[in-house]
């Protein structure tokens, strides 16, 4: 059978009769005829009396009449895409995977805030470099709450968030890291007893400001990325919905760690100066384990970096909140939890050592206070950089688990 005329285009005018042209319901459904012609590119077509004419292709529709249920052309690569679902910020809380995240982090974070006041409360040692311990302990409640922003679907807070947060908690944790290692360093090769200096830079203000001056860069670079372009959000087709992504959506992953690499260098700077005092056995061999944190951070960093350039969009968030999950555990438990366990044998053997004065008083007929020593004062605020005799120093035989600067 001959197919109806549904119109003619002549003289460069088009006439339709729309009562004629059955595909005119599909464009009140939102499910759009498909085309040759690709969106973004340009086609010849044939009129007649051997004239062509060229059309641009172009993507019609507005994000705000994308409804769910419908099928719209895929401006990326002219197809129909179906609309099952448009993700709000919350939604992907719902995930399986994002729930077993965000209970560990929130678990983490929980932890890592307990532990710091605790410690903050109840750590001997105020001086030296245990402001460094402090701010690191910071760093790691930060770094596990930075995990809900990568959570959420993006919007334009979210994005923000992302852009300025990711840079600044890294570069807070790996900073103290960094200025600590550099204290190692500094008292390589001394003699167990010997005291170390803090002066000037070398005080806990002055190990504050150096913290805070390396952190500053990261902040600056972070600032200058939000001033250039603002953080927005634009929807893409993809998996059946019409998911949100930061701007620019072709390149904000690769910018995202872009924005890291100053950080990277202070891993890197910070694993070569670990190396230069790995021999020290100052602050009960500090620069070995802060090493062992940086070299575990090595392929946590290549791997969620390169799954969330090069992986699909669906997976590229997860691996920036798991690789801040991992690495905030990695500092917990070789910092702060190490810190806490030495904190704990120090108060087991300050509790034995009393009772041996006490026994040894009884047998002598000497009061132990009125000896002149210090039992009622358990703990001594002056830092205390080696671990050789006792916790008191009173009995010189004794090897000590007495904790050093946090």
């Amino acid at each position: 059978s001959t197919s109806p005329q549904v119109g003619s285009f002549v003289d460069d005018r088009l006439t339709l009769n729309q009562s004629l042209y059955a595909g005119r319901n599909l464009f009140t459904r939102g499910n759009w005829p498909t085309s040759n012609c690709a969106v973004g590119s340009v086609c010849e077509c044939e009129l007649p009396m051997g004239r062509n004419w060229s059309y641009n292709a172009a993507n019609f529709q507005s994000g705000s009449d994308i409804k769910v249920g419908n099928s719209y052309i895929n401006p990326s690569n002219g197809e129909l895409a179906y609309v099952g679902a448009i993700p709000g910020a919350a939604d992907r809380f719902e995930d399986t995977w994002a729930i077993i995240v965000v209970v560990l982090a929130c678990i983490g974070a929980f932890l890592s805030a307990i532990i710091f006041l605790y410690l903050l409360i109840m750590y001997p040692v105020r001086g030296g470099t245990s402001i460094l311990g402090f701010m690191l302990s910071f760093a790691i409640i930060l770094l596990y709450l930075a995990v809900l922003a990568f959570i959420a679907h993006a919007n334009r807070n979210i994005c923000g968030i992302r852009r300025f947060a990711l840079g600044f908690v890294y570069a807070l944790a790996y900073s103290s890291l960094l200025v600590k290692l550099v204290d190692c360093w500094r008292v390589r090769g001394k003699d167990e007893a010997y005291p170390a200096k803090y002066s000037k830079l070398g005080r806990p203000l002055g190990l504050f400001l150096v913290t805070c001056f390396l952190v500053l860069i990261q902040v600056m670079i972070n600032a200058e990325w939000l001033i250039l372009r603002e953080p927005d959000v634009e929807r893409i087709f993809y998996d059946d919905k019409y998911w949100p992504r930061c701007t620019p959506e072709n390149f904000y992953d690769e910018g995202l760690v872009l924005s890291l690499c100053y950080v990277m260098v202070l891993i890197v700077a910070g694993i070569l100066i670990a190396a230069l005092s790995f021999t020290t056995t100052k602050n009960h061999r500090e620069s070995r384990w802060i090493m062992g944190i940086l070299i575990l951070s090595v392929p946590c960093w290549v791997i969620w970096c390169t799954v969330s350039i090069l992986g699909s969009v669906r997976v590229r968030d997860a691996a920036v909140s798991i690789g801040l999950l991992v690495n905030a555990t990695i500092m917990l438990l070789m910092v702060p939890v190490r810190k806490l366990y030495l904190l704990h044998k120090y108060n087991v053997l300050l509790e034995e050592e009393e009772e041996e004065e006490e026994t040894r008083s009884q047998m002598t007929g000497t009061s132990y206070r009125d000896s002149g020593s210090v039992v009622g004062r358990p703990y001594d605020n002056r830092p205390i950089l080696h671990d050789t005799g006792s916790v008191r120093s009173s009995n010189p035989g004794r090897v000590s688990e007495a904790p050093m600067n946090y």
